[in-house]
């Protein structure tokens, strides 16, 4: 797993629109102008038009880097922060953990079939 640079998930304590988590942030954190170290990123999908205990964001690099996640960990309405984390595998990884899957679901375990009972 790599950690995507500066990226952090940051966990809420309830649910709230996209905006709505970004805007209390901004209320306790400051602005977004490069200079508050910190920086919402949002979601592009069709889950984001619904409610989200989570979002990303991106922590200006270098010294303020731990401290601006310190902060964010230290607000009452956040659960968690996280680095934010790319899972890479490759294609023969993923081959092979699809072909072990097969065989346990064909009974490959011990050679006992699925759902045979023993004794």
């Amino acid at each position: 797993a790599d950690s995507a640079a500066g990226r952090m998930i940051v966990t809420f304590d309830s649910y709230a629109m996209q905006h709505e988590h970004e805007a209390a942030l901004e209320a306790v954190l400051g602005p977004q102008d490069g200079k508050g170290g910190w920086q919402w990123l949002p979601r592009v999908n069709a889950a984001s038009a619904h409610p989200t205990d989570f979002g990303l964001v991106r922590l200006q690099a270098g010294e303020g880097e731990a401290a601006m996640a310190s902060r964010l960990r230290r607000l009452p309405f956040v659960r968690g922060v996280h680095a934010d984390r790319r899972i890479r595998r490759s294609r023969e990884a993923a081959s092979a953990a699809a072909a072990q899957a097969d065989r346990l679901l064909a009974g490959g375990v011990g050679g006992s079939p699925a759902g045979a009972s023993v004794g």
